[in-house]
């Protein structure tokens, strides 16, 4: 019984994340342009991630993925997982003991002591010709037992700066 009541309490620490401030990304808008200097393309991406102080409760994990998005398309960069300190050890014990693969294999993970974190974001996504027109979106879900809650999402660049380049002389 006691530990049913400390598991409600803790993930009561969810619900009350909402009236907490939000995360927020340094610089807030992001002007993106295609390197056209690299072999492919690529459009660098690089801010900053400010996580408040106690954002995240013990027993819970934020997940924030970064996604280019237009209309029929869709591209993922690398997810960005902190976990509250509690919840990774249980899931360090987990899978210790089963063999059980985390989910999104290819994620940065962090772990929150409940001081406020800030995380470098730097990464360089291939170019493909429908970006120019897209956005880049930051989506950001808070999960602890068994429970989810979608924060809003951030538009952090609206479009790609893109000029073909003309044919040059021989």
């Amino acid at each position: 019984l006691i530990s049913g009541i400390l598991i409600l309490q803790s993930c009561g620490g969810l619900h009350r994340t909402s009236q907490k401030p939000v995360p927020t990304t340094t610089p807030p808008q992001l002007e993106l342009t295609v390197d056209q200097n690299s072999d492919p393309y690529t459009i660098p991406v690089s801010f900053t991630l400010n996580i408040p102080k106690n954002y995240i409760p013990s027993c819970a994990r934020l997940i924030v993925i970064p996604h280019f998005s237009a209309q029929g398309y869709d591209q993922k960069l690398t997810p960005v997982i902190i976990q509250g300190k509690k919840h990774h050890t249980i899931e360090q014990r987990l899978f210790a003991l089963e063999g059980i693969s985390p989910d999104y294999p290819e994620a940065k993970r962090y772990v929150s002591d409940g001081n406020k974190i800030q995380i470098r974001i730097n990464e360089n996504v291939p170019f493909q010709t429908w970006m120019p027109t897209s956005n880049l979106v930051l989506h950001s879900t808070l999960e602890a037992c068994d429970q989810s809650v979608t924060l809003p999402q951030q538009i952090l660049a609206t479009g790609v700066a893109y000029q073909p380049l003309a044919p040059r002389p021989v």
